[in-house]
Formats: C-alpha cells, structure tokens, sequence
C-alpha cells in the first residue's frame, strides 16, 4: 500500500522539510521538472516536550498531484502495524495524541483525487515522552476542562484500572476500562464523568487488587463561549429506579451551531461530560457510546443541512482517533462495484468482533408505470478497524420498491433507517425501517452473509404477535435492540397508530422472538404518557427497568424510566429535540458480559430465611447470601453481573464449552470459588475464531479456605452463608476473582471450564 519516495527506508523527522531528490527516486515526476512530489513537515502545538496526551498537527505538503490532491494518514509504532487514522480527504493536516509512550511512525498517502489507483506515500517518526517521573502517578488536566489525564508509573500485572471518586470518609469509587499494562512504561487513562468546579479523588488499581494512594484533581468550568441544553427533572427518582445508572448519554439533534449536541448529565442534570463541536471545529451528534470509552460521531457541515458527510471516533478528550468520510467510502464502494452514497445517517455502532456498521443514503431512479423516481433508500456498510469498506447491503437489491411508505411519505423517503443492531445468537444485524413500520433482519453472519433479509418484524411482516393489546405492533419505530439472543427492547413512536387515534400516545415495548415458530410476545408495552412524532431510544436497565426517550414533543425531549409494569419512576426533560439518550454508571460502559444463563446448573446464592434443595452451592446444602452478594459484584475493575437468586445461578464446572461475545479482547475475567476444599492446578481452555486455542492452569481456592494461590485475588468475603433449612450459619466465605490474558489479535469464541465439579463459576468477563 505505502509507496515511498525512495527505495529504502528514510523517515523525515519532525520540524524538518526534506530536499528535493534526484529524478530517479521520482518516477512519477514530469521531465526536467525540478521539485519534490511529496514532503512532510510536523507542527507541534503542544508543549516543547513531547509528552504523551499532548495533541501533535502533522501537516503535509505535496506537488506533483494535480490541483486536488487528497491525503491518508496512518500512525503506528515503530516496527508495528500502521492503521489508518484519517481515510482520503482534500484536507492536508490532521491532529493525533499519542497515549502511550514510545517511537511512531506517522505516514501519509498522497495523490490526485479519489479516482486515482496510486499514490506517493512519505512517514516521519515521532517518539513520545512519559508524563511520569519517579514512582508516583501524575493527573494533567486536557483541553476538555471536565477530563482529566492519569498516568500511572511502570506496574506489575496484566491489566489496570483508575477510580474515581468525590473525597469523603467514605468514598463511592467509579472505575474506568482497564487498559493492558505495557511492562516498563506507564498506563495512561482519561478520567472522564467529573462535575465542573469539583475536586475528585483518584487511584490506580491492579488487576490482583493492589491500590496506590488516592490524589486529588480538581475539574474547571464550562465554556462559556458555547450553548448547553438545559435539563429539568420532571419526575425526582422514585422507588425501584435502578440506583447504580445515574448518569444520562444525551445525543441532541437539529441544534444550530455552537450548540453542545453530545453530552452526559447526572440524575439532575448537572453536565458531567461534553463534547465541544466549538472548539474542534465539527458539527455533529453521536449516535453511540463504544465501550471503553469513545464516541462514535456523525458530522459535516456547519449546520448539517446537507446530511453528515464524515465518520469520526473520538476519544473522551475529543481528540480524533479514526475518520472517514462519504467520498473515500464512495471511491471504495466504485471499485467494489457498488452504488454511491450521499450522507452518512442515523447511525454508527461498533460491532463485537471491533468493525464499525453504519448507515448512509444512496439514490435510485426507479421507472414506475413509465415515469423515472427517485428513491431514497439507505444502505449499511460495515468498516474494518482501519474504516475502509468491509461488507455492504443494498437495499434495493432486497427489498420491493412497490412497498412504499405506509404513511405516504413516498419514494424520497422509502426506508428511512434509523438503527442497527447485531444479533448476539447468529451473527446477522437488525435494521429499523421507520418508514415501512418494520424491523428487519438481515443476512450478515458475522461478515460472511450474502445481505438476504431473514424476516421482517411488524405488521404486515412474517411473526404472528402474542398481546392483548388490540394495537401491539410498533409503529414508525427508533432504535431496536438486542438485550439477549431473543429478547428486542425498542421505541414505539406510534405514528401509524396516531393517524387514526388522536390520543394514542408513545410506547417503550419489550419483545421477545421465537424464530422457530415466528411468534413475537409483548412482554412490555409501556405507554410513556405523551407523543413523540420522531426520534426516540430505548434500553433495558440491570436491575429490569427500562430507559425509553420521547425525544420530540415540541419543547424538548424526555429520558423516561419505568418499572416492567409501565410505572415511570424517573423523568429528565432536555431543552432541545432528543435524538437518544442512555442510563449508565459510567461513560466507560460495562464491559461484554457472557452469558451464562444456559449453563447455570446450580443455585448456589439463595434469599435469607429461604428454605432451598438441590445442594447449594457446595452440593452439601450450604449457599451465599443474596443480601451480602448482592445482584453485582465489582473485583479487579470490573463489574461482574451475577444470575438471579434462589434459581440455578452458578456453573458447576463439567468440560463445558462456554460461548464468549466475538471480539478481539485483552483478559477474560473469572468470578469463581471452589468448594469442598482447594481445587489445584485447573485448567481453562480459551479457543479463538482461528481455530487455536490458549491454555491456562489455575487453581482456585475453597470459599471457607483462601490459600492466596497465584493469580488469585479476593473479591468478596461474607460474614455468613445460608443453610437449605433457611437458617445462617456464622463464618467467612470467599468468592474470588482471576485474570487470564488474551491474544487482542485474535477473535475469542469459547471457554472450556475444567472437568472438575468443585469449581463454581459465578461469572465471567472478557476485557476489550
């Protein structure tokens, strides 16, 4: 792909312009023609130091390529792979910040236009300097007054974490992703979800629970050349609203510029996170939050008028990591044969295996009975992680353009998707087709798909519904999504529904799918109080509660919670139109939880005073306590969601092959115990989409008896365990928790437990 100027490896080192070459090192230039084809220079904008978290403009220069060169920038460590950071685009500068210490090599691809087949490629180096010095962490405040830099000194273990806290005798740490720990260098986090004008505690925690001694950063205050939204509590947070999900992801839209879209507020609406359009100079709104914290985002223009023309991943100081835009994709999609598109739309969402679906328009003409017109329909793409064009689905090669829209919006706005979402169980991804009052699912298995739709999820579709309810089909829908490999939580806007009952309002529905006989069943269908004619999301809580958002109803949009019977317990009102919003406890999110809910084949956490049979956890009539347990349990930064009490709950561990989310991940996380004494030298399988498998040998420690084996650390100890008669029975009582590293270039597909039934596993997380 890299085509460099000469025929050896030369970097051009920062701050310097490299002379002319002779003409035989430029083979593309013209005869007697006397100039460079291709320069780099790097413009530092930072501190003289070359410090990490301190943003670097490289700038290229280039002649020789006609009046509209276009230009790729990749950036990689010395002696590694390379990945594209910005795709083709007319603008010559691109601003990076390296977070972890070492030598880069920074590349740019030049040439004339996006027609062009071949290019001239130049690459500088640039090494990046610790921010720590001696053996303590340094926080450094970052261009975002609400973000904090943490930099942890060289450390022991596989992975880290940072927590944050306001100080106080007793402090309610929060926790970022952890980071791999690089051996010999530091670990750098930024601390994101911090009140303005506050002062915080934070620490770094290892991944066998060693904390270093808490420092204190104080955050600064809003701009004030920029237009925030205002928040007002309709509804103060009432019994059963989920307590550990008190901060609001907010995505406004349609807001003219130097209005803050993307944004996070706690439970009253004090803002705890932005994004500053303003400040780097791109308009935008971002459809989805990727766990470990970055954003993905769609801009263009200064006011959006003409769509959003550019894909953008950010961090959480806003620094870019990734971008593309809608001429490169077009020039890949030309060259694999494909239709154009105009604008990117609606939305972007990471998928497990690290690839990135998004949507965008793309025109038809259509002859209908004799007279040429123009449809609108909106094709996914799918992006490997350099946003270069992995797979594509176009709509009219699927779909029946005799369908139109059933409201009568017409052909220029046949489809109108506003969602995707990946299926958990077969690989495929669901498209939400407002326009068409459908859900559908289409052939994308993990990539090796052929696009065809599977089924199609509405009225009029191929599922029969299973309600009471005389109108239980959605209608002019946004945002549907997986919550398990058959269960759809989604938005009901009801416009079709609306047309012919004026005072029918908007509803949050769960569904859950049986494929096999084609029957959907309404679980919940809540009626949210008020209509929202667009916009709108949806999700379920982890305590079971719902998070639906009404997000336009003239003055603004709602962040609603309610209980599954329909009870709101919570609303936020925005000032301005509310494309989504989300509940969480972090702007990190949780990490990929496996689902063990097949293979729980014990009740080993039991209600107190409840009576039980089956053994217990032991097999002896002995259980944990659910009030000590209780339905979560955080160890080695990590929360760990645990199977419903007094049910079977833990995995007795029998050779099983456990089903791990596809992702190319850094640590597989393990929330275990043994019973009936230590369980030595256990061994756990982990199997890649490769075929190749990784083994590991660990032994776990009795839940009355830690021994403190390697690689073990204690993630809880309860005072008492519970007896099959419902008595207590005083003593301590451990669960543990161990790590594994993981090959982050490979895909995970299984865990295979050990053959051993003293091994119960609570839980299990793997680690991005």
């Amino acid at each position: 792909m890299w085509q460099l100027l000469t025929p050896f490896r030369k970097r051009v080192e920062a701050r310097h312009t490299p002379a002319c070459r002779p003409r035989w090192y430029r083979p593309h230039c013209k005869p007697l023609e006397n100039r460079c084809l291709l320069s780099v220079s790097l413009t530092d904008s930072g501190p003289p130091v070359p410090l990490v978290g301190s943003p670097v403009i490289w700038t290229a220069t280039a002649s020789g390529h006609g009046t509209t060169p276009i230009y790729q920038f990749s950036v990689g460590p010395t002696g590694g792979v390379s990945h594209v950071v910005r795709d083709f685009s007319p603008s010559n500068s691109f601003t990076w910040n390296p977070m972890q210490e070492g030598s880069y090599d920074i590349q740019v691809t030049v040439k004339d236009g996006f027609s062009a087949s071949t290019g001239e490629s130049a690459s500088a180096s640039y090494t990046a300097q610790s921010r720590v010095v001696g053996t303590g962490a340094v926080i450094s405040p970052t261009s975002n007054p609400l973000v904090a830099l943490y930099s942890a000194p060289p450390s022991a273990g596989s992975t880290m974490t940072v927590e944050f806290s306001p100080p106080g005798p007793n402090p309610s740490w929060l926790s970022t992703a952890p980071l791999p720990i690089v051996p010999g260098e530091s670990t750098n986090f930024l601390v994101a979800g911090l009140l303005p004008k506050t002062t915080y505690l934070m620490r770094h925690v290892l991944d066998d629970g060693t904390t270093s001694a808490p420092l204190t950063f104080t955050t600064g205050a809003l701009p004030t050349n920029v237009t925030f939204p205002t928040f007002t509590v309709k509804q103060v947070p009432a019994p059963g609203t989920d307590p550990t999900q008190d901060m609001v992801y907010h995505v406004g839209i349609g807001d003219p510029a130097g209005t803050i879209n993307t944004v996070a507020t706690d439970l009253q609406g004090n803002v705890e996170w932005y994004y500053d359009s303003v400040a780097n100079n791109f308009n935008s709104y971002g459809p989805s939050l990727v766990p470990g914290g970055t954003v993905l985002l769609l801009g263009g223009n200064l006011t959006l008028s003409s769509g959003a023309t550019i894909l953008r991943e950010i961090d959480l100081a806003g620094d870019p990591l990734r971008e593309t835009n809608t001429d490169a994709i077009n020039a890949e999609l030309a060259a694999l044969g494909q239709h154009s598109i105009s604008t990117f739309s609606h939305d972007a969402q990471r998928l497990p295996n690290g690839d990135t679906a998004v949507l965008a328009y793309t025109q038809r003409t259509i002859d209908v009975n004799g007279t040429p017109t123009e449809y609108t329909g909106d094709m996914v793409i799918v992006l490997d992680r350099n946003f270069q064009v992995a797979w594509v689905w176009d709509p009219f090669k699927w779909l029946d353009t005799n369908r139109l829209p059933t409201l009568g919006e017409g052909p220029g706005d046949w489809l109108h998707a506003n969602s995707i979402a990946w299926s958990p169980e077969d690989g495929d991804l669901l498209v939400s087709l407002r326009s068409q009052d459908w859900v559908i699912k289409i052939a994308y298995g993990n990539g090796t798909g052929d696009g065809h739709v599977v089924w199609r999820l509405g009225q009029g579709g191929d599922f029969t519904i299973n309600s009471s309810d005389p109108s239980p089909w959605f209608s002019h829908q946004h945002d549907v999504r997986y919550v398990n490999d058959s269960t759809l939580v989604l938005f009901d806007d009801g416009n079709t529904r609306r047309a012919t009952d004026p005072n029918a309002d908007s509803r949050g529905q769960e569904l859950v799918l049986n494929e096999k006989t084609m029957q959907a069943t309404l679980v919940v269908n809540a009626d949210l109080g008020n209509y929202s004619s667009a916009l709108g999301s949806a999700q379920r809580l982890p305590n079971g509660d719902f998070d639906f958002t009404s997000g336009d109803l003239g003055s603004g949009g709602q962040s609603i919670e309610v209980l599954p019977n329909g009870t709101k317990t919570y609303v936020l009102q925005m000032s301005g139109l509310e494309y989504r919003s989300y509940f969480m406890s972090t702007l990190y999110g949780p990490p990929p939880n496996v689902d063990l809910t097949s293979a729980f084949n014990r009740t080993g956490v039991v209600a107190d005073g409840a009576p039980f049979g089956g053994g217990g956890l032991d097999g002896d009539g002995y259980a944990l306590s659910s009030r000590l347990v209780g339905t979560s349990l955080t160890a080695g930064g990590v929360t760990f969601d645990l199977g419903s009490a007094g049910a079977a709950d833990v995995v007795s561990a029998a050779g099983q092959a456990i089903a791990l989310p596809s992702g190319n991940d850094a640590a597989l996380k393990l929330l275990a115990t043994g019973v009936d004494g230590g369980q030595a030298n256990q061994t756990f399988t982990v199997t890649y989409t490769d075929g190749t498998t990784a083994t590991f040998t660990q032994s776990i420690s009795d839940w009355a008896i830690p021994r403190g084996y390697a690689g073990e650390s204690t993630a809880l100890t309860t005072a008492y365990r519970d007896t099959s008669g419902g008595t207590e029975q005083a003593g301590r009582f451990n669960v543990y928790e161990y790590t594994f590293a993981l090959d982050p270039t490979k895909a995970v597909r299984s865990l295979t437990l050990p053959m051993d039934a003293n091994v119960e596993v609570l839980a299990i997380d793997v680690l991005p």
